[in-house]
C-alpha cells in the first residue's frame, strides 16, 4: 500500500466463492456483471476523471456564487501585551482565561464559505494544469481566511533549535512526556504536526516531505485529511503554550514570513498573466499577516485528550453488548466475557468476581482458532461436571475456542460434522438451564457463522429466515466467502436447501476470495460472486423463536439468491435508518424483509417500483470534491423523518455507502439525536459495521458548518477535526499493512 498518497475510503467485500456450475441467461449475467462491478468499488471517488463531472452536468441545484469569507478578527483586549523576540518579530502574551475566550469566540464565529476555501483545502495550489481541469478553475489563489491554531511545546526537543534560553532545555523523561501528552489541550498539536522539522516552513503532506513552497503533485485526492493542520496553519494566527514557546514562535515567524513572500509573488504572477478569472480570483486573494500569541500562564488545567480511536471503540462495546439471542444463550463481545486469571486469595472474592451475569460456558471466535473437536467437548463436559460436584477451580466457568471462518476447511464435511456437534454440545448446556456467552473481539462479525448455524440448528429454520431472525435481535456481519459453508450447514440440518449455491460467472470464477475479520481501508478490491434463484418449501416450525413478519417462501429465496446480496444487509444505524451499497437497494425482496419502505437513492437510480417504495432520488450529486450536499439536506431529513412518524423504515444509500449517503445519514444524526458532528461521525461509523465510512473533505466541512448552525459553535475546529480523523483511519491502514505482511 501506498502511504505517500492519503487514505481512500474502503469497502471490505469480498468475493462470494462458489463450487458448482449453473448456466444463466444473458440478463442473469448482465445483472452479476453489475453486482460484482458494485462489490468491487472501493471508493465513490470520481478523481480519476480528467474533469470532475459535477462540471458536465446540469445540475439540478442552483451553482454556488463565490461569497466573502467574514474574515475573522481579532480583538483589541489580546493585543495589549506585545514583544519582540527578534527585531523582526513580534508575539502577544496572553492569559489563559483569555485564550479560552478567545477560543469560544473563533469557534462561534462563522465559518469561511466551502466555496471560499474549496478546491484549496483539497490540496490544490493553481500550479498544476490537471488539477484545475478537473475542479474547473482558471486562477486559483489562497483564500483570505483567518483561522486560530494551537500548538503545545511540552515535548518538543530541545534540539530543534541552539539559540533559546537555558530556561527552555528541560529534560522529560518519557513518563514525564507521556503525562504532557495526556495533559494537552484538545485543540493543541506538536511543532512537527506544523512545521517540518528542519526547515521553518509550513508543512504540506501531499508527499512525505514537501512544504507549501513546492509545486502541488498532479493527483487529485478528496481525503487529503493529512495535510489540514499544516495548510490550515499557514493562513492562521498561532497561539502558542508550553516551556518552548518562545523557540517555536520565532520558527512560526519565520514560516509565516516564508509563506508571505512566496504568496505575494504569485499573486503578482497571476495579475500579471491576465486573462478571464484574474480580476475574480485577485477579490479574494489572501494579503493578511498573521499573529502569534503565547499563554504565559501553566496549564494546570486542561480539557479531555480522548481519541477518536478510544471514541469508536466505546461506541462500538455499547452497540455489540451481550444480548439474549435465544433462552440462555448470549452474544457479545469480549469485553462482556468473565477473565479467569484471579489470584486463588481472590476465588471467593465478590469484589473481584468478574463472572457477574453466571454464564457457565464462554466461546471466544476468532480466526486462529480450531473447529472443536469431540475430544475437546469431552473434556469440557468432564470439566463441568467437576464444577457442578464443587470439585473445579475454575469459578464455574470454562471457556472454549470456535473457528470464527469456515470458508477454507479442507475438510468442509468434516467441519460440518464437528460444528454440528458443537451445537448439539451447546443444546445440552442451555438444556440444563445454564448459561452461554459467545463472544468476539468486535461483537458483531466473528460469532455471526456460529449464530447463524445455532439458530438453524436449534429452530429448524432456512437460512434466509436465520439471517432476519439474528438482525432482529442485532446487527452482525457476514463476509459473503462463508455463505456458500453456511449453505452447506443449512442442507445438512434440514436436509434441503432453499438457496443452492451457484457458480460464478466468467468474469468472477478465477478470482481469489479475500476475506477479513477486522475492519480495514484497503485498496484492493473485491469481486462478488452470486447465487442463482432456485428454492424449495420453507420449513415453518419456529419452536420458541420470535420472528418478525417474513415474506413468502419464494420471495424469501429471491431476495437470498440474487446477485445482489453480498451475504450481509445494509448497516441498521437507527431503528429506522439503514445506510447501505446500490446492491442492497436493488435488491428489492431484501427490502421489503427488513420492512425498509422509504428509499433515498444518492445520485443512484434504482429503478425501484413507486408504486411499492417511496423514492426520493437526488440526482447530479458526485463525490467528485465539488458537489454540495447541503442543497439536499433539508428535504433527505423530511423524507426519513416521515419514514420514522409512519413506523416504518429507510434506507440511505449512494454507489458504496461510505461518502455521499453516508454524510447525509450524519447530518441527520446530528439533527434527530441533538449530537456534535464528531459523536455522530463515531456513531455512524461504528454502526457501518466492517464498512468504514469515509465523506470527502468537502462533505465533513458542510457537515461541520451544520454543527456549527445546529449548536452555535463547532466542537473540533476544522484542522484538529481533520487531523484526528486521519489519525482514526491510520491506525486501522497500520492494521491492514501488518495483516498483509503477516504480523
Amino acid at each position: 500500500m501506498d502511504h505517500s498518497t492519503p487514505m481512500t475510503e474502503a469497502i471490505t467485500i469480498s468475493s462470494l466463492t462458489t463450487t458448482t456450475t449453473t448456466s444463466t441467461s444473458t440478463s442473469d449475467d448482465d445483472e452479476i456483471k453489475e453486482a460484482a462491478t458494485i462489490a468491487t468499488m472501493t471508493t465513490d471517488d470520481e478523481s480519476d476523471k480528467p474533469v470532475a463531472p459535477s462540471l458536465l452536468q446540469q445540475h439540478q441545484q442552483q451553482p454556488q456564487s463565490m461569497a466573502a469569507d467574514q474574515v475573522f478578527t481579532i480583538p483589541s483586549v489580546y493585543l495589549q501585551h506585545p514583544r519582540h523576540l527578534t527585531p523582526t518579530t513580534t508575539v502577544y502574551d496572553i492569559t489563559a482565561q483569555q485564550y479560552h475566550d478567545l477560543h469560544t469566540t473563533y469557534a462561534a464565529h462563522p465559518m469561511a464559505p466551502d466555496t471560499q476555501v474549496f478546491p484549496w483545502f483539497h490540496g490544490i495550489d493553481g500550479r498544476n494544469y490537471h488539477q484545475c481541469l478537473f475542479f474547473g478553475v482558471r486562477k486559483l489563489v489562497v483564500p483570505k481566511h483567518r483561522g486560530l491554531v494551537v500548538i503545545d511545546t511540552t515535548t518538543t526537543t530541545t534540539d530543534d533549535n541552539n539559540d533559546h534560553d537555558e530556561s527552555n532545555t528541560t529534560s522529560f523523561s518519557p513518563f514525564t512526556r507521556r503525562l504532557c501528552r495526556r495533559r494537552r489541550l484538545a485543540h493543541a498539536f506538536d511543532p512537527d504536526t506544523i512545521l517540518n522539522r528542519h526547515q521553518d516552513t509550513f508543512i504540506d503532506q501531499q508527499q512525505p516531505t514537501s512544504s507549501l513552497d513546492a509545486s502541488a503533485p498532479p493527483s487529485i485526492h478528496l481525503r487529503n485529511f493529512a495535510i489540514q493542520p499544516g495548510r490550515y496553519a499557514s493562513i492562521s494566527d498561532i497561539v502558542i503554550y508550553g516551556p518552548h514557546a518562545d523557540n517555536v514562535a520565532r520558527r512560526i515567524a519565520n514560516a509565516q514570513q516564508h509563506i508571505y513572500q512566496e504568496r505575494q509573488s504569485y499573486h503578482q504572477r497571476v495579475f500579471a498573466s491576465g486573462g478571464a478569472g484574474t480580476k475574480r480570483a485577485m477579490s479574494q486573494a489572501n494579503d493578511l499577516t498573521y499573529r502569534i500569541f503565547i499563554i504565559t500562564d501553566p496549564m494546570a488545567l486542561v480539557e479531555d485528550t480522548s481519541s477518536f480511536l478510544d471514541l469508536e471503540k466505546q461506541a462500538m462495546r455499547e452497540m455489540t453488548k451481550a444480548t439474549e439471542l435465544t433462552k440462555g444463550l448470549w452474544i457479545g463481545n469480549t469485553a462482556d466475557a468473565p477473565t479467569d486469571d484471579l489470584d486463588d486469595e481472590d476465588e471467593d472474592d465478590d469484589e473481584h468476581d468478574t463472572n457477574m451475569d453466571d454464564y457457565t460456558v464462554c466461546i471466544e471466535c476468532h480466526d486462529l482458532a480450531d473447529m472443536p473437536t469431540p475430544s475437546i467437548l469431552t473434556l469440557a463436559r468432564e470439566t463441568l461436571n467437576d464444577i457442578y460436584n464443587g470439585e473445579g477451580s475454575t469459578g464455574g466457568v470454562i471457556h472454549l475456542d470456535m473457528i470464527s471462518t469456515c470458508a477454507d476447511l479442507e475438510q468442509p464435511q468434516q467441519g460440518i460434522h464437528d460444528l454440528i456437534g458443537f451445537l448439539g454440545f451447546m443444546d445440552d448446556i442451555l438444556c440444563q438451564g445454564k448459561k452461554i456467552l459467545m463472544h468476539c473481539a468486535d461483537g458483531y462479525t466473528e460469532t455471526s457463522v456460529l449464530a447463524l448455524a445455532w439458530l438453524m440448528y436449534k429452530h429448524h429454520l432456512t437460512l434466509p429466515d436465520a439471517y432476519l431472525a439474528l438482525q432482529s435481535q442485532r446487527s452482525f456481519f457476514v463476509m459473503s466467502t462463508e455463505v456458500p459453508f453456511l449453505q452447506q450447514v443449512e442442507a445438512t440440518l434440514l436436509g434441503t436447501i432453499s438457496t443452492p449455491i451457484a457458480s460464478s460467472s466468467s468474469s468472477t470464477s478465477s478470482a481469489t476470495a479475500v476475506r477479513t475479520t477486522t475492519r480495514t481501508l484497503y485498496d484492493d478490491q473485491y469481486l462478488l460472486g452470486t447465487s442463482s434463484s432456485a428454492a424449495t418449501t420453507m420449513i415453518d416450525e419456529r419452536t420458541t423463536l420470535s420472528l418478525p413478519p417474513s415474506p413468502s417462501s419464494a420471495v424469501a429465496s429471491h431476495w437470498f439468491a440474487s446477485p445482489r446480496f453480498e451475504g450481509s444487509f445494509p448497516s441498521r444505524i437507527l431503528d429506522f435508518l439503514y445506510l447501505g451499497n446500490l446492491n442492497h437497494a436493488t435488491n428489492p425482496g431484501m427490502l421489503h424483509a427488513l420492512g425498509i419502505t422509504h428509499v433515498v437513492s444518492v445520485g443512484e437510480n434504482t429503478n425501484l417500483d413507486s408504486s411499492t417504495f417511496r423514492l426520493l432520488y437526488l440526482d447530479n450529486l458526485y463525490d467528485d470534491g465539488i458537489d454540495s450536499i447541503k442543497p439536499r439536506y433539508q428535504e433527505t431529513m423530511a423524507f426519513i423523518d416521515e419514514a420514522r412518524q409512519q413506523g416504518t423504515k429507510c434506507l440511505v444509500h449512494c454507489r458504496v455507502g461510505v461518502s455521499r449517503s453516508a454524510a447525509l445519514t450524519i447530518g441527520y444524526v446530528m439533527q434527530h439525536g441533538g449530537l456534535s458532528l464528531v459523536d455522530a461521525y463515531i456513531f455512524v461509523r461504528a454502526h457501518r459495521l466492517n464498512v468504514i465510512i469515509q465523506p470527502n473533505l468537502k462533505f465533513m466541512y458542510e457537515l461541520l458548518q451544520l454543527e456549527q448552525q445546529l449548536r452555535g459553535s463547532v466542537g473540533y475546529t476544522w484542522p484538529v477535526l481533520c487531523h484526528r480523523i486521519h489519525g482514526l483511519n491510520e491506525a486501522y491502514d497500520q492494521d491492514d499493512e501488518d495483516e498483509n505482511l503477516g504480523c
